[in-house]
């Protein structure tokens, strides 16, 4: 089954919406429309991958993170997207970005036949490094760099 959750933009343009209710028509194809918050750690429990399709930005060289990729990842799920994301240190092991259509179905089919996986080692380190104790031994030491060399410029 192919689950969508979330809304529909009003502004994808009315070919992408005619295709939009074909693709609800399919027989494998659900659309639960906006669910709320507080039910989305559930369906994603239940999910073999999170996918992230967006419109190809107009101005490339941007980079996002959305925050329903930090939830798919924090689930163990492989995420499929279509965005520049800014964490790198997960590209190709747990978030795989594509930039066409036929990318798009290769790496969800990839994925779902077992012939691409999250890497747990990976998504463990990336884990470690945002764990706040390591965070703040990341940042202090640079917060007094920088206060060090503000009261040298001083004198």
């Amino acid at each position: 089954k192919f689950v969508l959750i979330g809304p529909v933009k009003s502004n994808i343009g009315e070919g992408a919406t005619e295709q939009f209710r074909q693709l609800c028509r399919q027989a494998n194809v659900i659309y639960l429309g906006e669910q709320k918050a507080s039910e989305l750690k559930e369906y994603i429990a239940l999910a073999a991958v999170g996918i992230v399709p967006y419109v190809q930005a107009k101005i490339p060289g941007i980079s996002r993170t959305p925050l329903k990729i930090l939830n798919y990842i924090a689930q163990d799920k492989p995420v499929v997207t279509t965005i520049n994301f800014d964490l790198t240190s997960l590209v190709d092991n747990v978030i795989f970005g594509v930039r066409s259509h036929d990318q798009f179905i290769d790496t969800l089919d990839r994925i779902l036949n077992g012939k691409l996986s999250v890497d747990t080692q990976q998504l463990s380190a990336y884990r470690s490094s945002i764990f706040y104790p390591n965070l703040i031994q990341q940042i202090l030491p640079r917060l007094d760099a920088k206060e060090n060399a503000e009261i040298c410029a001083q004198k």
